[in-house]
């Protein structure tokens, strides 16, 4: 009789059983920013293999002889900082560009542990119409702002795909979220070689292979797993809140996300992000020229707060951060450090 009600539940319940790793709503926020951010970590070694390797370029639809300039890079970084956007991005300015009523990452969640043959057409239109829809629209966003040559484009997608694809392939959360067997993006794509017609799709898909291969050799080196980086999150947030600064300019999101961009996070993140609450709040100047730059609408002082976080990390890790509030920072920066 157990081995029957057990078969039952495994059979027609599959869903319900899987909590080992996301178990609420934050859990979800929380794995989809870590997913992004291990994408994009994917992404930086892809890059390194690509400058090395003249196949690597082959097989992510560059030219052996195009470079690798630090401004295609950059293109490449600045687009995977958008990935799943759709699923991650909860702020007011993203949510009033799309006309979003509410974050979509809620109308995800609600399909956590869903197969798509379990999901109703309504569930289904969710996926394609709003989280696949919103980022085709990001991507188009992204193409209209930067205007990368198709071929630079071809190559960030391929990058893109490629990271995304071992990410998911090999995170142990997958299978919990779609309530399926996780399957490398290796084994995959051997099964697409089988069903190749031509010689030209056989040797492409044979280097996809082979690149595929070596980046999940790489993964768990390079990528954080979702109990380490949730751990340390919690206690980010802990430290934000203790802090008084995640009621009065921060949500969750906006702690995951600098969770995800400080990659390397260390001690000054916290105490910075307290002395510009204090000098928000007593110089009454600086506040002002906030808001005058900032509508209400789409932001407030802890978005300004973010960024300026933001800028100091580019700044002294020596890359580029285009930010809208980069001239009021470095009006302020000067007067906050007095």
């Amino acid at each position: 009789m157990k081995q029957l009600l057990f078969l039952y539940i495994w059979l027609f319940s599959p869903y319900l059983l899987a909590n080992t790793f996301v178990k609420n709503e934050e859990d979800f926020l929380v794995h989809m920013v870590n997913h992004v951010q291990n994408v994009g970590k994917l992404t930086d070694a892809l890059i390194d293999m690509a400058e090395k390797d003249p196949e690597v370029k082959i097989a992510l639809g560059l030219s052996p002889d195009t470079p690798l300039n630090s401004d295609l890079k950059q293109l490449v970084r600045n687009f995977i900082s958008i990935h799943d956007a759709s699923k991650v991005n909860t702020s007011k300015e993203f949510l009033n560009r799309y006309s979003i009523r509410r974050p979509l990452i809620k109308d995800l969640y609600a399909l956590y542990g869903k197969t798509l043959s379990q999901m109703s057409a309504e569930e289904k239109s969710i996926i394609d119409s709003k989280i696949n829809g919103t980022d085709v629209k990001e991507r188009l966003r992204f193409i209209e702002l930067k205007k990368p040559t198709t071929q630079q484009m071809q190559f960030i997608d391929s990058v893109e795909k490629m990271a995304d694809k071992v990410e998911r392939g090999s995170n142990p959360v997958t299978s919990e979220e779609m309530a399926k067997n996780k399957i490398l993006n290796s084994q995959r794509l051997e099964e697409e070689f089988a069903s190749a017609k031509t010689q030209e799709e056989i040797e492409a898909i044979k280097r996809k292979i082979v690149l595929s291969k070596k980046l999940e050799e790489l993964y768990p080196k390079v990528t954080t797993p979702f109990t380490e980086f949730k751990a340390k999150a919690l206690v980010f947030k802990k430290n934000l809140q203790e802090a008084g600064l995640f009621a009065d300019y921060l949500d969750d999101f906006s702690v995951y996300q600098i969770m995800r961009d400080y990659q390397d996070l260390n001690g000054e993140v916290v105490p910075k992000a307290t002395d510009l609450r204090k000098f928000f709040y007593e110089n009454s100047e600086a506040l002002n020229k906030v808001k005058l730059m900032v509508k209400p609408s789409t932001a407030n002082e802890g978005a300004v707060m973010l960024d300026f976080l933001k800028i100091d990390y580019a700044k002294k890790n020596g890359f580029q951060y285009e930010s809208r509030f980069a001239r009021l920072y470095e009006t302020l920066a000067g007067e906050c450090e007095k």
